[in-house]
């Protein structure tokens, strides 16, 4: 059978002898020296022949170097399409290749990396192969990469690699050979991402630049690695280059940063933590200082701590009842503006609706997600329609104390007292401060149980709040606001001290 005649019955289907065409048609193929034929057998097997093993079989009778030609077009059929079938098959002959384009990626299959060349060009090359489907040759990768001298060009390479594969085989090679790139932020990091506090620290990153550039380059996955490094470090500067890098970045977690200041035994920098946060995510310092005798350094702070605590404990337990289900057939209107989904420009849009429950809709939740500012809400509380009115007393339950009573017996349900200041932002200006003090006093003399416990409430808040005031007011005789909390005062010359 000569080879033209092989090609068209390699597939014959004709009834009873087709079969019998098809091993000829093989065994023809396989005996030629015409590299083309190897590789009409080889692509043929890829693909799912049902004389496979008889194809297989005659393509594993092949030698080296008498065959090297057929040989390589099945290197190449392999290579293009990274059949398991071909790869179990030079895996078992481990035959050269002579096909220069493939010669690195034959030496990586055949488990021979220490034949490459150990240069940025070489190794940028392989570094591209970590990805590899074929398991022997991301080991041998490995292999190569582990027997390279250490200079800092090879390093650099092999870390911007880390950086995009997030290979764990090539982490743990890094670390096992302790290697480490020139560029510094590069090796942060590293550090951080592999728990390794210690070395980091060791970095000198005093103003925090290389945790920022670190973080910053780090996928999400990695982040949430350095998030477990700075919480278990009990590093006060680590955690402080934390806050640094990511309190205005979407990943800061304020949970973890708070876990994490507790850690590192960081009293004073819990304190201050305590401005940015509500009152409601206060009574969790409480509680960590009330298990604690572990203080901040200043006076007045330890002061305010200790009253604090000692409300804390008068509290007891905050009980919060389940609301009623609604009536069969309806559901929560909360719950279903939320499953919605609205965008944010949704939301935006919102709040310039004609419908007030579509505004409504757009200031709940995008006070939620930071989309409404204060005198958005503010403006809202004094709108003609109860819908939206209601919203701004669940959003910011302090506007309810300065409100008047409302005519809608829902909304004036959130009122006064049964508002609670749990809704209550620590960091105030003195007239805050001034109207929590004088609320504080009238809880104290109301003597009912609800009473009681909003007494107890607003006693932290004050104690915070009035350490705040009472230390940070500084009058400048410029005009120039050098603090995002800072007032204009008239008339300075007569404030008397």
């Amino acid at each position: 059978m000569d080879l033209r005649s092989a090609k068209g019955k390699l597939h014959d289907t004709t009834p009873l002898i087709g079969r019998f065409r098809q091993r000829a048609a093989i065994k023809a193929l396989a005996a030629s020296s015409e590299p083309w034929a190897a590789a009409l057998l080889a692509e043929t097997l890829v693909k799912g022949h049902r004389h496979a093993p008889l194809m297989r079989d005659a393509l594993a009778g092949f030698s080296s170097p008498e065959d090297q030609a057929r040989i390589d077009e099945i290197w190449r059929a392999w290579a293009d399409g990274r059949s398991e079938e071909l790869a179990g098959l030079l895996g078992e002959r481990r035959w050269p290749c002579g096909l220069t384009r493939l010669r690195e990626l034959s030496l990586l299959k055949r488990g021979r990396p220490q034949e490459l060349a150990s240069d940025v060009e070489t190794l940028r090359r392989l570094l591209e192969l970590l990805e590899d489907s074929d398991g022997d040759v991301v080991r041998s990768v490995l292999g190569y990469i582990s027997g390279l001298p250490k200079t800092e060009a090879l390093h650099d390479e092999i870390f911007t690699a880390w950086c995009k594969t997030e290979s764990e085989e090539l982490e743990r090679l890094i670390r096992e050979q302790d290697r480490l790139p020139g560029d510094s932020a590069l090796e942060a990091l590293f550090l951080l991402v592999t728990g390794q506090p210690q070395r980091y620290a060791e970095l000198g990153d005093d103003d925090g630049a290389l945790f920022r550039q670190a973080f910053v380059m780090a996928s999400g996955a990695r982040r949430q690695r350095i998030n477990e490094t700075v919480l278990h470090s009990g590093d006060r500067g680590l955690v402080a280059a934390y806050r640094a890098a990511t309190a205005s970045h979407d990943d800061f977690d304020s949970e973890l940063y708070l876990k994490a200041l507790k850690t590192a035994g960081n009293e004073d920098g819990l304190f201050d933590a305590a401005r940015n946060i509500r009152l409601a995510d206060v009574l969790g310092l409480c509680e960590h200082w009330s298990q604690s005798p572990a203080r901040p350094t200043q006076a007045t702070r330890k002061a305010a701590v200790d009253r604090a605590v000692t409300a804390f404990r008068a509290l007891g337990e905050i009980k919060i009842e389940e609301a009623p289900s609604p009536p069969e057939g309806l559901v929560d209107i909360f719950e279903y503006w939320e499953g919605q989904s609205p965008s944010d420009d949704e939301l935006r849009a919102d709040l310039e609706a004609e419908d007030p429950f579509e505004r409504a809709r757009g200031l709940m939740l995008g006070h939620q997600r930071g989309l409404v500012d204060r005198s958005k809400i503010e403006q809202a509380a004094g709108s003609e329609h109860w819908p939206e009115r209601f919203v701004v007393r669940l959003a910011d339950p302090t506007l309810a104390r300065s409100a008047e009573p409302d005519h809608v017996q829902w909304i004036s349900l959130f009122g006064a007292e049964e508002a609670g200041p749990l809704g209550a932002p620590v960091g105030a200006t003195p007239d805050e401060y001034e109207r929590n003090a004088q609320r504080l006093q009238e809880a104290r003399g109301a003597g009912n149980t609800v009473a009681t416990q909003v007494a107890h409430l607003l006693e932290i808040l004050c104690a915070f709040q009035g350490a705040f005031v009472a230390s940070e007011i500084v009058v400048d005789e410029h005009d120039d606001a050098t603090d995002r909390t800072a007032a204009e005062v008239e008339d300075a010359e007569d404030v008397e001290f």
